[in-house]
């Protein structure tokens, strides 16, 4: 029974990883891209991640960053805008995710032997991000941003953010 079941998911597997790889998945992050802010004060600079876009249809344009080598030991953090609806230059404001523009800081650390995950969310009227560079045709995408984040009782100020991105237009 086990060769059956691994021959049937090697079958229908193979042809979604091949789907996969040859650009018609979801889209994914086409270039190089970086990020830079404080957090309470702090220098973080981030590398755009795997996942960022474009979408045309829904004015859409949404970016993730991570921090390419801990600042601290076992811990990491990342910083993630999605903006809409946007369609050229200018400011949004950020608030409550997901009807509006949006940021989020996740702090992944291990203490005490265990991972953990703090999320830090905007809320209404939270911060504001400019749109500064904003080209469909070669996918370049810059801009500054500052927000206040909570999570729970704590609070998180991430200010004089700058980034830019490479990303795929997708329709």
């Amino acid at each position: 029974m086990r060769s059956v079941t691994l021959l049937v998911v090697i079958t229908i597997g193979l042809p979604l990883l091949v789907a996969s790889c040859d650009g018609t998945s979801e889209p994914q992050a086409s270039g190089t891209g970086t990020m830079a802010a404080l957090i309470d004060g702090t220098p973080w600079q981030g590398e755009l991640s795997e996942s960022g876009s474009y979408h045309t249809a829904e004015q859409n344009l949404y970016v993730n960053y991570h921090e390419p080598d801990a600042v601290t030991p076992n811990t990491h953090r990342t910083i993630t805008l999605s903006l809409r609806p946007v369609s050229g230059v200018g400011t949004v404001a950020l608030g409550r995710m997901p009807d509006s523009s949006y940021a989020t800081l996740h702090v992944h650390s291990y203490p005490d032997g265990h991972w953990r995950l703090d999320q830090y969310f905007t809320l209404d009227s939270a911060g504001w991000a400019t749109i500064t560079e904003f080209n469909l045709t070669t996918g370049q995408f810059a801009g500054t941003f500052a927000f206040v984040a909570v999570a729970g009782s704590d609070t998180v100020h991430v200010t004089d953010g700058t980034w830019t991105a490479e990303l795929d237009v997708v329709n």
